[in-house]
């Protein structure tokens, strides 16, 4: 076959539709265009190929919604409030989240990541709050606790179709609020109180009742599991039997669940969270009989460490918190005793950093989650108040957003979807409201690809 030229030039859809493109358009990306011909406006690229002495047929991508540079309101949900959107997860190619509206309280809503979110349906009929949290996928339904006004706050489940079910009337005299859902070994876990047990850990395989997995502190008091991770093939939380105190627990979908290890030994209680895995490692904050909270690391095998002493003393700790990974850095928000709660790193061999310190001596880091391999965050300074940050991992971490002017934002539940960034902030006009940002880098921004002959004028020779 004869060779081929290629070339990219920025064209109109009208004139694309109407069999040529002007001679005199910049050969660019293309920021917008006239004529959208039923599909969403954002910026699109025209690739002609033209094979010599026959007809020239262009490739065009259409890219979609586009991308700011800057983050913008999705939607005003509750126009004379705020709808204070969370629990963010992503099922059957859509965004699930809980929002409030003035006319059915807070439930189910869904955003497609074309039109304007919508609400599933109204579980807690008119304005009562079913107030769904700890959205969760598992065998292609999405699941979640609410309180319907029935029976209290119990496990529900959605398949994309037809209205959410509720699983299992769990504690039959009030509410079993089961919370920090989670899918391992193909069942779903979750921390849930049947009114005699206390609140202990329970599975559910899809088709069965669920089950108390096993009354860890028996009684009524409950051990109380939180803080769930998957690591090693195993589940790990933070339990409570009762004679150790709060210490890491580990289940392996065999046998019973077992202490990992007493990190304060005896009644007293190291109190593991924020547990994340990083680098093959589990990585959590906790607080032995020598010191006070820093953060620790375990292999699965031996005896976990603590990683750094970040504020020295016995009677100090760091506090570590709002652990996040990436594939080379772990981050998270902690206080040396000097600089406040700032933002840290640690790349799995050397010690654990402050990457900078944003307000001196104050502390200024709340929420925050990896997108494109950088860490966005809600940090607070005394010009712009508490807003979005950026950290690239290597230069110093800058504001992204001034999104309130006159207050604070306070960003929070950030969420990855369709390569990009979502998240709630109050700008102080609209209340707290779903935003979205888009960095630009993601695949997602053409989605739709058309071919069609088009003529080229003046002809090419």
């Amino acid at each position: 076959m004869d060779s081929a030229a290629l070339l990219t030039v920025r064209c109109t859809i009208a004139a694309v539709e109407d069999g040529y493109c002007p001679e005199d358009v910049p050969t660019e990306f293309i920021p917008g265009f006239e004529g959208n011909q039923g599909k969403e406006e954002g910026p699109m690229r025209i690739v002609f190929v033209i094979f010599p002495f026959i007809q020239l047929f262009c490739l065009l991508l259409w890219a979609g919604q586009g991308y700011s540079t800057t983050p913008t309101l999705l939607a005003d949900i509750h126009p004379s409030g705020s709808s204070g959107p969370g629990f963010f997860a992503v099922f059957d190619s859509k965004l699930y989240f809980r929002a409030k509206d003035p006319t059915y309280g807070t439930e189910l809503w869904v955003y497609d990541g074309i039109h304007p979110p919508e609400r599933v349906t109204d579980i807690n009929p008119g304005t009562g709050n079913f107030s769904p949290q700890y959205l969760t996928v598992f065998n292609n339904k999405l699941y979640f606790y609410g309180n319907d006004g029935t029976h209290g706050t119990e496990l529900w489940a959605y398949d994309g179709v037809s209205p959410p079910v509720m699983i299992a009337d769990i504690n039959p005299t009030g509410s079993s609020d089961p919370m920090y859902l989670i899918v391992f070994n193909s069942k779903l876990y979750f921390s849930a109180n049947d009114g005699v047990n206390g609140m202990e850990v329970w599975s559910y395989d899809g088709t069965n009742p669920p089950s108390m997995l096993a009354d860890i502190y028996p009684g009524a008091s409950g051990s109380i599991p939180t803080y769930y991770a998957v690591f090693n093939s195993k589940l790990y939380f933070s339990a409570n039997d009762g004679t150790h105190g709060k210490e890491l627990w580990a289940y392996d979908g065999a046998l019973p669940p077992a202490m990992a290890y007493d990190i304060a030994p005896g009644a007293d209680t190291s109190v593991p969270g924020e547990l994340t895995v990083f680098q093959s490692k589990l990585y959590f904050s906790a607080s032995p009989p020598a010191s006070v909270y820093e953060l620790w690391f375990f292999d699965g095998t031996n005896p976990p460490e603590q990683l750094a002493d970040i504020n020295p003393g016995d009677a100090n700790g760091s506090y570590p918190d709002i652990l996040a990974a990436s594939e080379t850095r772990l981050f998270f928000a902690a206080d040396d005793g000097t600089h406040g709660w700032e933002l840290w790193s640690y790349d799995g061999l050397n010690p654990p950093a402050m990457v900078a310190d944003i307000i001196p001596g104050e502390n200024t880091i709340y929420y925050g989650a990896i997108y494109n391999s950088n860490f966005y965050f809600d940090a607070c300074d005394t010009t712009n108040g508490c807003e979005v940050w950026i950290y690239d991992g290597n230069n110093t971490p800058t504001l992204l957003a001034d999104i309130n002017p006159v207050g604070d934002s306070f960003p929070e539940d950030f969420f990855v979807f369709n390569g990009k960034l979502f998240f709630s902030a109050d700008d102080g006009t609209t209340g707290r409201e779903p935003w979205v940002y888009d960095d630009g880098t993601s695949s997602q921004h053409f989605p739709w690809i058309m071919f069609m002959p088009v003529l080229i004028h003046p002809e090419p020779q």
